[in-house]
């Protein structure tokens, strides 16, 4: 929870604290990360989930997954990266991108996917070995760390897409020393190459779940792609600005998980009741920003800034 809540602030102080055209293309390229991180990551994390199920608590059958694991990912990021790089060139260049600019961010949304490939879902093993705390600790603290990255840039006067960007570098590349190692302390430091058979079980898996994905990334990147031909930067902006004050909801998503997923794992009676119970629970924070929304609008200016106030 304390991860989620610390990605809300950085979301919402780069809102206010980033000028409005720079936040407009820094929406195109968040969006783009999740397009990359939901089409490259989802599937492989299926297939490696199933696999080790099975293989736990065998090191060696686990070592052979996660070898799968990550074959299956370049392949699958050999197949979606490049016309995702290419519509985000498209995006940032609709959106009033300069030449020189669009390479840099293609540069660091390709550096972003290459340290989640490697410090990403093979974190899948330690949550098998019952190390979940130590992942989530390790989270929160990269969490908090990039929020005071985000603060040093305000206090410097550094504020801006490239630099927000380069914090999010900095999040995902955090991860690999702490994961790799403690990933290979639980596999008792095997190194094994996955034989075919393998391999394919997790390619079926996440080639399957690629169109899947990819109806879910297409939804968020339809709206980005209308407000880049129909719309301003600001309309753009401002739609990203929203999308932020949204991101409140994750600490209560995690909760959520955390207390009532458990629960409703053991129940055997009146489960549609139960589902039904935890769903209007976990509505209650999105009702209520609704009704702030539709009673006071201004109010919501207080997350995101004056920039925002005539739309």
């Amino acid at each position: 929870m304390t991860a989620q809540a610390a990605a809300a602030v950085a979301g919402l102080l780069l809102v206010r604290w980033m000028p409005v055209e720079d936040y407009a293309l820094y929406t195109i390229a968040v969006t783009v990360i999740g397009a990359i991180t939901l089409l490259t990551r989802g599937g492989v994390r299926l297939g490696l989930a199933a696999l080790l199920a099975k293989a736990w608590p065998d090191r060696q059958s686990a070592a052979e997954a996660v070898d799968a694991a990550m074959r299956v990912r370049l392949l699958v990021s050999a197949l979606t990266m490049p016309p995702i790089l290419a519509l985000a060139w498209f995006l940032l260049d609709r959106a009033g991108a300069s030449g020189l600019l669009i390479p840099a961010v293609l540069a660091i949304l390709f550096a972003i996917w290459l340290a989640d490939t490697y410090g990403a879902v093979i974190d899948q093993v330690l949550y098998f070995d019952r190390k979940a705390p130590r992942v989530q600790a390790l989270d929160s603290g990269i969490a908090w760390a990039r929020l005071a990255l985000i603060g040093g840039l305000r206090l410097a006067g550094a504020v801006s897409m490239l630099a927000a960007l380069a914090t999010s570098l900095f999040q995902s590349a955090a991860r690999i020393p702490a994961m790799r190692h403690w990933v290979s302390q639980a596999l008792d430091g095997q190194r094994r190459r996955a034989p075919a058979e393998l391999v394919g079980t997790v390619r079926k898996v996440a080639l399957r779940q690629i169109p899947v994905d990819l109806f879910v990334a297409l939804q968020t990147q339809a709206t980005i792609f209308y407000l880049t031909q129909n719309g301003g930067g600001i309309e753009l902006a401002t739609y990203g600005a929203l999308a932020r004050i949204a991101q409140l909801l994750a600490p209560f998503n995690a909760v959520i998980l955390a207390y009532f997923v458990p629960h409703f794992a053991k129940v055997t009676e009146g489960v549609a009741k139960r589902v039904l119970g935890y769903v209007l629970i976990g509505a209650v924070p999105g009702i209520g920003l609704f009704a702030i929304a539709l009673a006071a609008p201004q109010a919501l200016l207080f997350f995101i800034g004056p920039a925002y106030a005539g739309q």
